[in-house]
């Protein structure tokens, strides 16, 4: 991706999560349950930890709360304003401190969002700040297509949430040189994911995409998005996915790693 279409997807993204509105809400059971999750992974002998995209720390507060050393990094001015431990405002692409800085990096619920280079420099940003532990949380088996909005403007479809990519198993586990994966957990709510042929009939022919008060456009930052409408080929597309035998899956997926070299 050029450097200029990447600072224009980066500033979208911006007026995403500078919202206010989408912070500081009540976390629902099963969100509360992957924070329980992460937070039962952390390794004994961690005093040191960084929080990588911290959002509003949902996770962060908590950790705090039980007296370790929390340091956490967001894009948002807003969510920040939620976060209890030391706050650092910047691109987790680049992150100002010294290399094993910290005994655990986490990073939970981000690298999906993240762009082309970003992405990839994140990735070797966490790496080379973590000293001991990394703790990584992302969606599972996410069909994307299955959560896009329609831009009223532009016609740009997109994610609802920011979402650009999708991590299994075997992908998460092998994202990091010189890490292992000590211990992965599936957790969450299980679904059943929109095949291509449900998408197709919903989106395609029913122009049935999803809602969203909070969606901004990432190709003209739009806020006005095509709104829901149950017609025939949108309620055929939900009754194929839910005749289907399609496999429901958990929501999340999160791996602690554990430094060996």
């Amino acid at each position: 991706m050029n450097e200029i279409l990447e600072r224009k997807i980066m500033d979208c993204d911006n007026a995403y999560y500078d919202q206010e509105k989408i912070w500081g809400k009540e976390a629902t059971g099963f969100e509360k349950k992957r924070v329980e999750e992460v937070l039962g992974l952390v390794p004994e002998g961690v005093k040191s930890i960084l929080d990588v995209g911290c959002g509003d720390g949902v996770i962060s507060n908590l950790l705090v709360d039980k007296k370790y050393d929390v340091t956490c990094l967001d894009i948002s001015r807003q969510a920040l304003r939620h976060v209890k431990a030391k706050t650092v405002h910047g691109s987790c692409d680049k992150m100002d401190f010294p290399d094993n800085s910290f005994d655990l990096v986490l990073c939970t619920e981000v690298l999906e969002h993240l762009p082309s280079g970003v992405y990839e420099r994140t990735l070797l940003e966490i790496r080379r700040l973590a000293k001991k532990y990394l703790i990584i949380s992302t969606p599972y088996a996410e069909n994307l297509r299955a959560k896009f909005a329609k831009c009223s403007l532009c016609g740009c479809t997109f994610h609802i949430y920011r979402h650009v990519r999708s991590f299994s198993k075997e992908g998460l586990a092998g994202l990091f040189s010189g890490f292992v994966p000590e211990k992965l957990i599936l957790c969450g709510e299980k679904e059943r994911r929109y095949s291509g042929l449900s998408l197709f009939f919903r989106q395609n022919l029913g122009a049935a995409w999803r809602n969203s008060n909070n969606a901004v456009c990432p190709q003209c930052g739009g806020k006005t998005i095509q709104p829901f409408k149950w017609n025939l080929w949108s309620i055929k597309g939900e009754l194929i996915n839910r005749l289907s035998f399609r496999k429901k899956l958990p929501n999340w997926i999160i791996c602690l790693f554990e430094k060996i070299t």
